[in-house]
């Protein structure tokens, strides 16, 4: 399999599952433009890349990009076809919990009232979404790759070029705990999960296996 000289998108590809499709997309000839609200990261993940291969160099960038904001999705695609000169897939990964003591949680622990919090949360999750929580977590999580992958169509219908859209989902959108701290989490990832999420555009012949889904269960 080889993506040379292929342009691809990535969100949250800074660490995790969006460093390691990253570097796959580096290793198999792609150019990468990452996305990710952590500048720090985003050097560092660079850093690190480049270290591994100094041929990567001239082929990955980043852009600082908050994907709870419509203007910082729109900015990627825009400074990806700026930078690179064209678009081909995008992998729509970031995500985030909605959890105000988020923060706190990452440097280890958090208390509230007389509990204190190591780790993962248990308690029941309403004792820690608030409606701004909630708002907030889907305008990132559901929103925010709605209007990337919006602005990719965009792109492709202009240009009159066929692309690919990836989008990380979760089990939680299958399986929501009961103790998770961010309900939005689980309804976003539901959301991204359904057929419905990518769509069919004939006429710049976007093709996905949920259309394929779709005509198994309800004929051609």
């Amino acid at each position: 399999m080889t993506l040379k000289e292929k342009i691809c998108l990535v969100t949250g590809g800074t660490e995790g599952i969006g460093l390691a499709v990253t570097q796959r997309l580096l290793e198999l000839g792609a150019k990468v433009m990452i996305g990710n609200r952590n500048e720090k990261r985003g050097e560092d993940a660079i850093a690190s890349l480049k270290s591994s291969d100094p041929s990567f160099e001239a082929h990955i960038g980043f852009k600082r990009t908050d994907i709870s904001s419509m203007d910082d999705n729109r900015a990627l695609v825009d400074a990806t076809t700026e930078k690179f000169g064209g678009l081909d897939v995008v992998v729509a990964n970031a995500g985030f919990s909605c959890s105000p003591f988020l923060a706190e949680i990452e440097k280890g622990s958090c208390v509230v009232g007389n509990v204190t919090l190591r780790g993962a949360l248990t308690l029941d999750p309403t004792h820690f979404v608030s409606d701004e929580g909630f708002i907030h977590g889907i305008q990132g999580n559901l929103v925010g790759t709605m209007v990337l992958c919006r602005a990719a169509l965009t792109y492709w219908s202009k240009a009159s070029q066929p692309g690919s859209i990836v989008i990380t989902s979760s089990v939680a959108g299958y399986y929501p705990s009961k103790g998770h701290p961010c309900l939005s989490y689980a309804v976003c990832k539901a959301a991204q999960s359904m057929s419905i999420v990518v769509f069919y555009i004939s006429r710049i012949h976007l093709l996905t296996n949920n259309l394929k889904r779709c005509t198994d269960q309800f004929g051609e």
